[in-house]
């Protein structure tokens, strides 16, 4: 089974947190999403004027979606964590003062995800701060195309096709004797990779998502808040 993050951008105004609102297309679309999506219950109350409706529909619009890098998930929670990596903070739960957009639209989401877990939240304080250029090591099994590959470039590609010892496994020298045959049918054969916590972390992450953050303050008021479902 597979798993997921649900994620959403607080940033601080006034001594208070707030959701970060993402474009909407048109507010004839939020009336559809709220009473699509949103129309239920929540822990303690009952979400019932069209005010509430649609910040919450803003909430579930906000999530910010990482899509399945678990190298990413164990950098900044300790999920999935194959590598054995040390996370940015180890899971603290949801933010006593996070803002109640945020808390609608995450009991919306925990009332329709059976297994939710690993609630945290880091500021951009604590992402900017921490070392993105250590090294990481991470053995793994390749075809023939994937040995190819990792011969042109041995670094840790998050893309990169990993297989399972169900077929025979050879060397590296056997593997290349198979290269030179035409036929690596079936060969899997082990390498290392060798790269940093950026590389794990990918490129949108690092280039795209906290360079926006950046343009939304101080890096102390603004932070992602955030839990996984598997």
């Amino acid at each position: 089974m597979g798993t997921d993050i649900h994620c959403f951008v607080e940033r601080r105004a006034e001594g208070r947190w707030h959701l970060v609102p993402p474009l909407v297309e048109t507010l004839d679309r939020l009336h559809v999403l709220a009473s699509r999506k949103l129309r239920r219950s929540y822990p303690g109350r009952i979400v019932e004027t069209e005010e509430e409706r649609l910040s919450l529909v803003g909430a579930w619009e906000s999530r910010c979606e990482f899509g399945r890098n678990y190298g990413l998930f164990a950098i900044l929670a300790g999920v999935r964590n194959g590598l054995g990596l040390d996370p940015i903070v180890a899971p603290r739960g949801l933010p006593d003062d996070a803002s109640n957009e945020t808390r609608w639209s995450i009991a919306s989401l925990l009332g329709h995800e059976d297994d939710c877990h690993d609630h945290s939240w880091l500021t951009l304080e604590e992402i900017l701060a921490f070392d993105w250029t250590r090294e990481v090591r991470r053995v793994c099994l390749v075809d023939g195309p994937g040995y190819v590959r990792f011969r042109e470039r041995p670094v840790i590609e998050p893309s990169r096709v990993r297989f399972e010892p169900r077929e025979r496994v050879v060397s590296n020298e056997a593997m290349d004797d198979a290269l030179r045959r035409g036929d690596t049918a079936g060969l899997l054969t082990e390498v290392t990779e060798v790269g940093s916590y950026r590389a794990v972390a990918g490129t949108h992450f690092l280039e795209e998502l906290v360079p926006a953050l950046r343009e939304l303050g101080r890096p102390q008021d603004v932070r992602l808040v955030f839990f996984f479902d598997s």
